[in-house]
């Protein structure tokens, strides 16, 4: 068994991939998060979905979504320097378990309901469905 899937045994909790520098899988998982891999998409989904992130800027413009999930926005939390297990578990539970990350869902489940009513009928977002 590799050691992400130990981890994650050893921790009690499901599993959710993200992507290293390598382009290596990595298991982890985050309630019902996602780990941003990359890019605007991740983003707005998690954001769209009221859920808390890990992130690990590494190229184009993760490092500006990283600035604004995590300081600005409080709903993600950044993995500074390199990815260790100890790190990511360190992460994992602050977010599950922690008084951080309790009111962290809070900012998310916020950030959720602005999303939906931005995205709704006669919302602020009105060409949001011309891609269904």
């Amino acid at each position: 068994m590799s050691f992400s899937l130990d981890s994650v045994e050893q921790l009690n909790i499901p599993e959710v991939v993200f992507y290293t520098t390598s382009a290596c899988g990595f298991m982890g998982y985050l309630h019902y998060g996602e780990l941003v891999a990359r890019g605007y998409v991740p983003l707005t989904e998690c954001i769209s979905e009221g859920v808390l992130m890990i992130c690990w800027p590494f190229f184009a413009e993760q490092q500006t979504n990283c600035r604004y999930a995590c300081p600005k926005w409080e709903i993600g939390l950044e993995i500074e320097g390199d990815v260790t297990r100890e790190k990511v578990a360190k992460l994992v539970k602050i977010l599950m378990e922690g008084e951080k990350g309790k009111e962290m869902g809070k900012k998310a489940l916020e950030w959720k309901e602005k999303a939906r009513l931005a995205a709704k009928p006669g919302g602020s977002l009105p060409e949001f469905g011309v891609f269904d």
